[in-house]
């Protein structure tokens, strides 16, 4: 369960280092992997959410949006798609896999 935790948590620090006024939010599929986020790293903001709810996307808005890891896990890329391009910001609605 840690394992599916560090990468994000640690790319997450490391944009708090690099963007330091940036407001980051990082997001897992299952809730004990951010209870060990939330364990490891207490200052990051992380949130349990799926990518494939629809409802749960319509009002979040990000000018970056990534999926470290995320992608591969899907037989068909195809069902995240509309929910990761609804959530970046219009400006940024360039999808770049």
């Amino acid at each position: 369960m840690l394992i599916s935790v560090l990468p994000l948590e640690h790319f997450q620090c490391y944009l708090k280092e690099r963007f330091a006024d940036s407001d980051i939010t990082g997001y897992e599929f299952l809730e004990e992997s951010v209870s060990a986020g939330n364990e490891l790293f207490p200052n990051l903001n992380l949130i349990q959410a799926d990518i494939l709810d629809t409802s749960y996307w319509d009002n979040k808005q990000y000018d970056v949006v990534t999926m470290l890891g995320v992608l591969c896990i899907f037989d068909d890329i195809k069902l995240p798609l509309p929910n990761i391009r609804k959530n970046a910001q219009k400006k940024w609605q360039n999808l770049h896999i």
